[in-house]
C-alpha cells in the first residue's frame, strides 16, 4: 500500500520532478556513471539519463490546455534555434568534425522542452518545483561531497567527480566542476527561497543553501562565484537606492558601532591565524583565492602587462587556462573578421559557419557561425531575461519565480564564459525563464495581493 501510494504521488508530481531532473540532475548521473564506474564515460549513459526525464514531463491527457508563457521570449528563442538548425543543414563550418545526428537529437529535446512547458501550470510550478530542485540539487551536491571525501579530497583543491575514459593520469583526474557548481548555485537559491517557508521546509531550506555554498567554494567555478556577486548586487540594487546603500556602508565603516565591529573581528582573525592551527588553513584558502583572483584578472583585463603585475604582486602564477584560451580565441576571431573585412566580408556579416571552431563564449560563437544577426538574437535573449530578472527580484515576486530569476543570472554568465550557443545545458534553462519569467510591475503585483488577500 505504501509503495502503491508513493507511485500515485510520484504520478501526481512527474511533469516537476521531471523538469527538475532534467535541470539540475547532471551530478547525480555523473556519480552514478564515472563516481559509482556504472559506465564510465559513456555518452549514449548521459543521454538516455537526459532523455527520460523529458519523457516524464511528455503531456498524457489534455493536449489542447496550454498555459502562456512570455510569448516575446518564445518568439525570439525559436527565431535563433530556426536560423541554428537552418546553418545546420546548410553551411557547416566543418563537416567532418560536426555530428548533425547527435546536433538534431540536442535541438529535439529543446523545442520539446519548450513545448512540454506549456503544459505545466503555474500554480504546480510554484507549490512543486522548488522541493523538487531542493531534493534534487541537495542530493547531487551531497553525492560531490561524499566522493570527493572518500577519494581523500584536501582542502583547496577543486572537487569534481573523475571522468573515467583512459588509463592516463592526467585522463583519471579529469572532470567538469561546472556540472556540480550549477547545481550546487540552483540549491543555494532554492534554500534562501524556501527559508521563507514554515515547519520541515525551513530547516530544509537552509540546510540547502549552506550545503550549496559549500560545493561551489569546493568547485571554485569562475562563473558561479561572479554569479554570486552579481546575483548580491542585482538584490541591493533592486530593492535599495544606491544613495541608501552606500550612505549605509560609509556609516558601518566610519561609526562606532562598525569599528568596534571591524577590531573585533581583526582581532580574533588575528589570534586564530597565528596561535592556533587554523593557520595552515588559512594559507590554503588565501592561496585558492590568490589563483582565481588572478584567473579573473586574466579574463577581465587581457593585458599581459598588468597579468605579469598581478601575477608578481600576488607571487602565483597566472595559470586560468579557460580564461587565458577564451582570452586568445576571441582575439582571433576578431583578427580573422578584420582580414575578411579586406577580403570577404560575408563571413563577419553571416558566419563562417555552424561549429566552425571553438571560441568557449556562446554569444561570440554565434557571431562567429551565423553572424551578426544571431549574435545579435543571442545578446537581446540574455539582455531581455536579465531585466525580467532584475524586475523580478524588485518586486518580490513569487519564491519559485524568484528562484528563476537568481538562476538565470548563472546561465546569462556562462553565455559569455562558457560553451556553445547550441548546448541543450544553455536553452534548458533559457526555456525555463521564458516559460515562467514575465513582465511585471508594481501594478501587476499589487492586483496578485489583493486578490490573494
Amino acid at each position: 500500500m505504501l509503495l502503491l501510494n508513493l507511485f500515485d504521488r510520484f504520478l501526481a508530481n512527474r511533469k516537476i520532478i521531471g523538469l527538475s531532473f532534467v535541470l539540475f540532475g547532471g551530478p547525480i548521473i555523473y556519480f552514478m556513471r564515472d563516481g559509482l564506474g556504472l559506465a564510465p564515460g559513456s555518452s549514449a549513459f548521459t543521454a538516455v539519463f537526459t532523455v527520460l526525464p523529458i519523457l516524464l514531463i511528455t503531456p498524457l491527457s489534455n493536449f489542447d490546455r496550454l498555459f502562456a508563457p512570455n510569448k516575446n521570449m518564445y518568439y525570439l528563442c525559436f527565431f535563433y534555434l530556426g536560423i541554428a538548425v537552418l546553418y545546420l543543414f546548410a553551411y557547416v563550418g566543418h563537416p567532418e568534425y560536426t555530428n548533425v545526428v547527435y546536433e538534431m537529437v540536442n535541438f529535439t529535446l529543446i523545442f520539446l522542452l519548450f513545448l512540454f512547458l506549456l503544459t505545466i501550470s503555474e500554480a504546480s510550478f510554484e507549490e512543486k518545483f522548488l522541493k523538487a530542485t531542493l531534493i534534487i540539487a541537495g542530493l547531487g551536491s551531497f553525492l560531490l561531497v561524499l566522493y570527493s571525501v572518500k577519494n581523500g579530497y584536501s582542502f583547496g583543491s577543486r572537487a569534481s567527480i573523475s571522468f573515467a575514459t583512459g588509463t592516463r593520469k592526467e585522463d583519471a583526474a579529469a572532470g567538469n566542476p561546472h556540472i556540480y557548481a550549477r547545481a550546487a548555485y540552483a540549491l543555494f537559491f532554492c534554500g534562501l527561497m524556501l527559508m521563507k517557508s514554515k515547519g520541515l521546509w525551513r530547516l530544509l531550506g537552509m540546510g540547502g543553501a549552506v550545503l550549496g555554498f559549500v560545493v561551489i567554494a569546493m568547485t571554485q567555478t569562475f562563473a558561479a562565484i561572479l554569479s554570486l556577486l552579481i546575483a548580491g548586487l542585482i538584490y541591493l540594487l533592486a530593492r535599495y537606492s544606491v544613495k541608501r546603500v552606500l550612505l549605509s556602508i560609509f556609516n558601518f565603516f566610519f561609526g562606532l558601532k562598525g569599528l568596534i565591529s571591524m577590531l573585533t573581528i581583526g582581532a580574533v582573525g588575528f589570534y586564530l591565524v597565528n596561535y592556533t592551527s587554523l593557520s595552515r588553513f588559512y594559507n590554503l584558502l588565501t592561496n585558492v583565492i590568490l589563483k582565481r583572483t588572478t584567473g579573473m584578472i586574466n579574463l577581465l583585463l587581457k593585458n599581459p602587462d598588468l597579468l605579469k603585475k598581478a601575477a608578481a604582486l600576488s607571487k602565483t602564477p597566472v595559470v586560468d587556462a579557460s580564461a587565458s584560451t577564451r582570452v586568445e580565441t576571441i582575439s582571433k576571431m576578431f583578427k580573422n573578421f578584420s582580414i575578411s573585412l579586406d577580403n570577404n566580408p560575408l563571413p563577419v556579416f553571416f558566419g563562417y559557419g555552424y561549429q566552425t571552431d571553438w571560441v568557449d563564449s556562446p554569444v561570440m560563437q554565434a557571431w562567429l557561425d551565423m553572424g551578426i544577426i544571431p549574435f545579435l538574437l543571442y545578446l537581446s535573449i540574455v539582455v531581455i531575461t536579465l531585466r525580467l530578472a532584475f524586475k523580478t527580484i524588485k518586486y518580490n515576486a513569487s519564491p519559485a519565480r524568484q528562484f528563476v530569476a537568481y538562476f538565470i543570472i548563472l546561465i546569462s554568465v556562462h553565455s559569455f564564459t562558457f560553451g556553445m550557443p547550441y548546448g541543450t545545458y544553455l536553452w534548458f534553462y533559457f526555456a525555463l525563464s521564458a516559460r515562467f519569467l514575465k513582465p511585471i510591475s508594481p501594478r501587476s503585483q499589487l492586483l496578485n495581493h489583493t486578490a490573494n488577500a
